[in-house]
């Protein structure tokens, strides 16, 4: 049930992320936040090859979480399957005859 919650919860991040990366597009403007630097702040304006580059950046960093979460479900769901004690078990062959 834990892992369930951390598929959920990835998915769930995930979206704020991407509703994140949609607010910088149509706002203009994108911060990244460098490992070892400050936060830069890019805008179309200003700069729109960085600009790009940055939303890239920004939108790569928002999908990964849900492509993990999906990743993680379907892991999940395929477990279920075959889990005979699962109310999603599936049946099979029986393994004594």
């Amino acid at each position: 049930m834990k892992w369930r919650a951390l598929a959920i919860g990835l998915l769930i991040w995930s979206a704020i992320l991407i509703a994140s990366a949609i607010s910088d597009e149509f706002d203009g403007t994108v911060t990244i936040n460098g490992s070892r630097s400050l936060p830069q702040t890019y805008t179309r304006q200003t700069s729109p090859e960085r600009f790009r580059d940055a939303m890239n950046y920004s939108w790569l960093l928002s999908l990964l979480p849900g492509l993990a979460g999906i990743i993680l479900l379907s892991i999940l769901h395929k477990q279920d399957s075959v889990d005979p004690f699962s109310p999603k078990f599936k049946g099979g062959r029986d393994p004594d005859s």
